[in-house]
């Protein structure tokens, strides 16, 4: 994946963040992309990784980024891709994680697991497993991957992570798609069948495989998004002594009729808004560091240089992290410090980093 190198000249006049060190006010956490290899072919899936994708972490690799990591005060890591269980040595890199007193997540599609491999897991230390489930029945989600079969196999796969006991089991779906869209309730209930901590949505981002399959996510700008998320927040109130329902969306608490009302624990820091672009950075499996998970933009190499201080010094992640330099509705909204907008969307439909969010309903 060829990642976007936005200039310093594009980037100057822009006022930089001077807060220096891990955010304040929210865990702090980063996901690395171990291998872009894997064995589904979501048609949402933001790398369009595929079973032929060479792209790939060395495990001594891994272990030297988790040393700086854990330098800075990392908490969490999620391990991801790609498909990481495709990898052989994933236990040892969950291990080291638990030895530098680091929370180790995984992100899966979980179609590779099984009973023994996941109570290895459990033993290995890991904390967090979210697996997808866009779908709430077979033939949806079989579709969904590009897997026959993969549906029963999945959720077999997620009852046994709470059965073996991993503390946090989530379910992630992509509300994006008018197909699980319509399924949602139902995919609400399966979840609450299976017991897991929560059901964690996220919108779609035009990258990738999404770019191409647009007429299936419905990615344009509409009101169908403020809809969908309120009665999403409506589902999270109803069930909320049975499942934990959240989204990672900034908008989340952007409520139409009493503004912007901050559902997480907490509210957010001035200096850390919902939105966690640049204060939960990704890294690829060739070493690059992108703003989110779901950018394609370049903010350092690790071949070249440290974490610290990529983490500290990038003008990109500095520029971004400060809520200022926001344009158009983002810029003038009065609660840009509680939300920002996401930034991955307003790249991927604008080009520009600090663009206002297209999805935002909020005039």
């Amino acid at each position: 994946m060829k990642l976007v190198n936005i200039s310093e000249e594009a980037l100057k006049g822009l006022i930089l963040c001077d807060h220096i060190g891990p955010p304040e006010g929210r865990d702090f956490l980063c996901v690395v992309e171990i291998t872009y290899q894997c064995n589904f072919q979501c048609f949402h899936c933001h790398i369009d990784a595929t079973i032929n994708r060479s792209e790939y972490m060395s495990y001594d690799t891994a272990c030297r980024i988790f040393d700086e990591m854990a330098e800075v005060g990392v908490q969490i890591v999620y391990l991801s891709g790609g498909e990481p269980t495709i990898r052989k040595d994933l236990i040892r890199l969950i291990e080291y994680l638990k030895e530098l007193h680091i929370k180790p997540g995984l992100i899966s599609n979980g179609y590779l697991l099984d009973s023994k491999y996941i109570q290895r897991l459990k033993e290995a230390g890991l904390e967090i497993i979210g697996i997808s489930l866009n779908g709430a029945i077979p033939s949806t989600y079989d579709a969904f991957v590009n897997i026959s079969g993969a549906f029963q196999r999945v959720i077999n796969n997620i009852r046994t992570c709470v059965k073996v006991g991993i503390p946090k089991v989530l379910l992630l779906t992509t509300g994006g798609s008018p197909i699980v869209q319509s399924q949602m309730e139902s995919i609400i209930k399966i979840a609450i069948d299976l017991g897991v901590f929560m059901v964690g949505d996220e919108r779609p981002i035009p990258i990738g495989s999404a770019l191409r399959n647009k007429s299936k996510i419905k990615v344009e700008k509409s009101l169908y998004y403020k809809e969908y998320l309120n009665w999403l927040k409506k589902k999270s109130k109803e069930y909320s002594n049975i499942i934990k329902i959240d989204s990672n969306d900034p908008l989340w608490g952007l409520d139409n009729k009493k503004g912007f009302i901050p559902l997480n624990k907490g509210v957010p820091n001035k200096n850390v808004p919902l939105c966690p672009s640049a204060w939960h950075v990704c890294i690829t499996p060739d070493l690059k560091v992108k703003p989110c998970a779901f950018s394609h933009a370049f903010a350092g190499d690790l071949t070249t240089t440290s974490f610290k201080n990529i983490w500290n010094n990038s003008i990109l992640l500095r520029a971004i992290r400060n809520k200022d330099n926001l344009k158009g509705k983002c810029g003038r909204c009065e609660y840009k410090y509680l939300c920002g907008g996401c930034r991955a969307s307003a790249y991927a439909y604008y080009g520009d980093y600090f663009a206002e969010d297209p999805l935002c309903w909020k005039e």
